[in-house]
């Protein structure tokens, strides 16, 4: 089993960074797909010749399939902090992070990745920036008919794909990732998510410890896919996140209109203390980082891209930032200094407008 250049692969998954359909608002579209193989047990029920044919058949796939530049990793051969990265990304579960007989299948080229193990024996992912969600679909599905070609996979006329949750039907699952702070800030989130909720979908932000919404961010995604088709569902998402866009764009207008002081003094001082602070807990910048977000997306702030900003958003992470520093960090204090200091030298050329 080869074990890849993940440093390499860490710079190439900085998909927020690419340009992309209302990027100003999507941050990425997600789509993920869940399979398993007839008569093999449960990842935590699976003996040993249930792992050893499961691995063959991923060796098979990496090797026969049609789709070049695929890599097969065992995850519990990977660092801590390798781990923690792919956890930061999205790429992994904290489940299949602990987990010993976990691996990830992944395209090279970025379209897409496979975990083996989780929960169930394969997820199909595909992520892509902005608002991209037919075309994850179609990506996805080209993938999946690929992969039942290697593996016969578990299906029932009544319930669909078989996973590892028997209480409801998450073998398909659709998330779109979006940037809200005029809808945070006014506290009208409350209103689409009631709308989301209306339409099967769940609306539900970044949480700090299950508790703190920070950075404005919320993920859109389908509850379960019982009795109602994916063509269908992604459909709805389709059509409620253009109606998050229209409301957070219209907002954005109307909040400027009415309290420019008020919505540039927030700011300012968001951008003043990341540019100057000596120390910064991930938390509180990533809730300076939103404002300096709007603060680029409504020319208030000036000499820094917006692209730049979503590198910042995923680069303060404890494990990304140990990777720029080259080090571990001894402690939170070590941690959040060098935190505040990365911010101070990437914040050093940007200039707050008037």
């Amino acid at each position: 089993m080869k074990n890849i250049n993940l440093d390499q692969l860490f710079i190439n998954q900085g998909f927020w960074s690419q340009i992309s359909p209302f990027n100003d608002i999507v941050f990425s579209s997600h789509l993920n797909l869940k399979r398993n193989i007839y008569d093999i047990p449960f990842p935590f029920r699976q003996a040993k010749v249930h792992l050893e044919f499961l691995v063959s058949v991923c060796r098979r796939f990496v090797k026969e399939s049609r789709f070049a530049e695929l890599e097969f990793v065992s995850v519990n051969k990977l660092d801590n902090n390798s781990r923690m990265l792919l956890k930061e990304k999205n790429l992994i579960s904290h489940d299949i992070s602990e987990a010993i007989d976990s691996f990830i299948i992944f395209d090279l080229n970025e379209n897409f990745y496979l975990t083996i193990n989780d929960n169930d024996h394969f997820t199909i992912n595909v992520l892509r920036p902005g608002f991209q969600p037919v075309n994850v679909y179609r990506t996805a599905d080209e993938i999946d008919d690929e992969l039942n070609k290697f593996a016969a996979y578990a299906y029932s006329e009544e319930s669909g794909y078989i996973t590892s949750s028997p209480f409801y039907n998450n073998s398909f699952q659709i998330s779109i990732m979006l940037h809200l702070p005029a809808l945070a800030l006014t506290r009208n989130i409350k209103e689409i998510q009631d709308i989301a909720k209306i339409n099967r979908l769940n609306l539900s932000g970044l949480k700090d410890e299950g508790i703190k919404t920070f950075g404005s961010i919320f993920t859109l995604s389908n509850e379960f896919c019982t009795e109602t088709s994916e063509e269908k569902i992604i459909e709805t998402v389709e059509k409620i996140t253009r109606k998050i866009i229209k409301f957070e764009s219209e907002t954005r207008e109307n909040y400027l209109a009415e309290h420019s002081e008020r919505l540039e003094d927030r700011i300012c001082r968001s951008y003043g203390l990341l540019k100057y602070a000596r120390r910064m807990g991930y938390v509180e910048a990533m809730d300076y980082l939103s404002d300096i977000r709007l603060g680029v997306i409504l020319s208030i702030i000036r000499n820094l891209e917006l692209q730049k900003v979503n590198d910042l958003m995923r680069n303060i992470q404890w494990a990304h930032l140990q990777n720029i520093a080259k080090k571990n960090f001894s402690d939170s204090k070590d941690g959040d200094a060098f935190r505040a200091s990365y911010l101070r030298n990437q914040l050093e050329w940007s200039k707050v407008y008037g």
